[in-house]
């Protein structure tokens, strides 16, 4: 079995550190938040899709501590009423589908996305409070 730890939740800390102090307490594998919700903490797909020698650099930062990516964290809503939000999401998705495939990583984990709720201007169908913006929504829907 192999243990894996989701990026953002030490976005407080440079990837270095994180990957240092992930070591230190015996975890192998990352998700790494790349954009969407998850954010550009520690790796922004957009950029590194276009920069060879920045994947470089971050491969070898995972391999000097001997931490592989289990994954690529994007998640994001791509059927978001407004469709400026949308499109960043999708931009994002895209990204990083395209860095999955250069770092060789099989999996991108994203969400399936909450489509509006008819008039057009609110995601629907929440169910959750995160991401931040769900809590706002749900004060919309009830209120």
């Amino acid at each position: 079995m192999k243990l894996g730890v989701f990026s953002p939740v030490l976005a407080g800390m440079s990837l270095e550190d994180s990957l240092k102090y992930l070591r230190s307490i015996g975890v192998d594998c990352l998700e790494l938040g790349v954009g969407g919700f998850p954010g550009t903490a520690h790796a922004d797909a957009k950029l590194l899709s276009k920069d060879k020698a920045a994947r470089e650099a971050l491969l070898e930062l995972l391999k000097k501590y001997g931490i592989t990516l289990s994954a690529l964290s994007v998640h994001g809503n791509m059927v978001h009423p407004n469709p400026d939000i949308a499109k960043g999401f999708i931009e994002d998705f895209d990204a990083a589908c395209v860095l999955a495939g250069q770092l060789g990583v099989e999996r991108v984990v994203t969400f399936s996305g909450c489509p509006g709720d008819g008039k057009g201007d609110k995601p629907n169908w929440v169910t959750c409070p995160w991401p931040n913006d769900f809590s706002e929504i749900l004060d919309y829907q009830w209120n």
